[in-house]
Formats: structure tokens, C-alpha cells, sequence
């Protein structure tokens, strides 16, 4: 955990925080490298679900779903 200033008071504020306890106001958290990650995994299990489609076997669907679980894992 760490801490940053708020926008809007400049005071210190959790970056765990979803407002400011002094002002109230909304703090942006670092959401986007995570949704970048997600996004990025997303894609990869679909590539390759497509081939593993047509190569079948139990394994052709293993990769893209460990890829999907890992990106629903991610906050």
C-alpha cells in the first residue's frame, strides 16, 4: 500500500482508498495496466481457441483456458 495525493485537497491518501477521507473526492486507482494485462490475455486465449478448435484433442483447449482464467483473475 501507498500513498498519493488526493486532486482535490493535496492531502495524503491510501492508494487502496476509493475517495479521499479528508474531501470526499473520487481517487483514480491504476486500473489500466490490469485492464491492458486483461485485454492482452484475452486476445491470446482467442488466437488460440481458433486452432485448437480444429486440432481437437483434450490438450488443444487446455492453453486458451488457463489464458482465460488467468485474465478473469486479474483485479
Amino acid at each position: 500500500m501507498s500513498l498519493k495525493l488526493c486532486k482535490e485537497c493535496k492531502k495524503e491518501v491510501s492508494s487502496k482508498a476509493k475517495t479521499c477521507p479528508s474531501c470526499g473526492a473520487p481517487v483514480k486507482t491504476g486500473g489500466t495496466a490490469t485492464s491492458i494485462a486483461r485485454i492482452i490475455l484475452m486476445v491470446l486465449a482467442i488466437l488460440l481457441l481458433l486452432p485448437a478448435l480444429f486440432i481437437g484433442g483434450p490438450f488443444g483447449l487446455l492453453v486458451p483456458a488457463i489464458l482465460f482464467i488467468m485474465a478473469l483473475c486479474l483485479k
